[in-house]
């Protein structure tokens, strides 16, 4: 193997002895080195000197040696059990966000889902758990495992402690009010695979009731899960609303499969997006954007909540804090085009007869 200055590049992983051979001093000082020690007894000459061949030699740190030194892993767990979740498009946008923090503070990113196996294992330092704060109770983690919620709530709380959120009731509220601004009051809420409220999930049906009755307007719904294919399930729900409801002019879907769904019914229907029906999805993920035509949609802040959970976990292993201050994050409505004010008149009543 190629030598550097006459000495003889090592042939396995290269380790702080290494750099202390090619130097010819001892281990010991490089290793106070490179752990930041800041004693006054090392020069800054030697200092630098063994920083430059660390990069020459292409030394990595063992960060399982430096976790039985420190105490730290240098890790980040990212947990959600859903398979659905770690596969979907609106997980990619707060991965991507996490991912891209933890490095920049100097974290390894582990993403799980299994709580078990973080259980007394040592393999991180802080949790961020995608799901509600009770998600992982009792799952008897090491009190000295940080964690942090990024969520979802209906109504969150006046004192928030290691929750990051958002709130799908004023999610579904602001599109549909979004939509009421532009004249629709035929609006129907396409919610899939749900139950109805109080269910914990049904924040994104209330939020859509609330606005409607705000304007004394009637909440028009569809459940139901005719497809295990949300896209599916989608179009197969909009096409019975486009039978049995003519007067819809509007749509406000649970999520971006859904949405999608009901594009490509209104489209096999005959009928215009938005001319003839305006639809709105939920989560504004990458399908909204190269849906034809794209799709508006409520973008939810998962990608900065992910981001600012990274920031306070960094912030609470660093002073050893026990809990930090929540935040609550807002939404938006993401408006590509898909959403217009209803036409006057008895729109698209011809082109529906044709299609039968």
């Amino acid at each position: 193997m190629a030598s550097r200055n006459g000495i003889p590049a090592p042939q396995h992983r290269v380790t702080i002895r290494d750099i202390a051979q090619a130097l010819n001093i001892s281990h010991s000082t490089v290793s106070r080195v490179l752990s930041g020690w800041q004693g006054g007894s090392i020069s800054d000459a030697t200092r630098q000197r063994v920083v430059e061949w660390s990069r020459r030699l292409g030394y990595t740190p063992n960060s399982s040696a430096r976790a039985l030194v420190t105490g730290k892993t240098g890790n980040i767990a990212l947990f959600t059990p859903s398979l659905e979740e770690r596969t979907g498009p609106h997980f990619a946008r707060m991965l991507d966000a996490v991912e891209r923090r933890s490095a920049v503070l100097g974290y390894r990113l582990l993403v799980c889902g299994q709580i078990e196996a973080l259980r007394g294992s040592g393999l991180a330092d802080g949790l961020i758990v995608l799901g509600a704060p009770d998600l992982v109770d009792g799952a008897a983690l090491s009190p000295a495992l940080h964690k942090v919620h990024v969520c979802h709530l209906s109504t969150p709380p006046d004192h928030l402690r290691n929750i990051i959120c958002w709130s799908d009731f004023d999610g579904t509220r602001q599109g549909t009010e979004f939509l009421i601004a532009m004249g629709h009051r035929h609006i129907l809420g396409v919610w899939g695979n749900i139950a109805p409220p109080p269910s914990p999930r049904g924040a994104k049906v209330e939020g859509h009731r609330a606005a409607m009755a705000a304007h004394g307007l009637v909440a028009r719904e569809r459940f139901g899960a005719p497809s295990s294919d949300q896209v599916r399930a989608g179009y197969l729900l909009m096409a019975q609303c486009l039978r049995e409801a003519p007067e819809v002019t509007a749509v406000v879907a649970r999520n971006d499969y859904l949405a999608v769904g009901c594009l490509q019914a209104v489209s096999e229907a005959g009928l215009k997006v938005p001319g003839d029906v305006s639809i709105l999805g939920y989560n504004d993920t990458i399908l909204a954007q190269y849906a034809a035509p794209p799709l508006s949609s409520v973008r939810t802040p998962i990608a900065a909540a992910g981001e600012l959970a990274v920031e306070l976990l960094h912030a609470r292993l660093q002073d050893g804090a026990v809990d930090i201050p929540g935040r609550v994050l807002g939404t938006e409505v993401t408006d590509r085009g898909s959403c217009a004010p209803p036409r006057p008149g008895p729109r698209g009543k011809a082109t529906r007869g044709r299609r039968g």
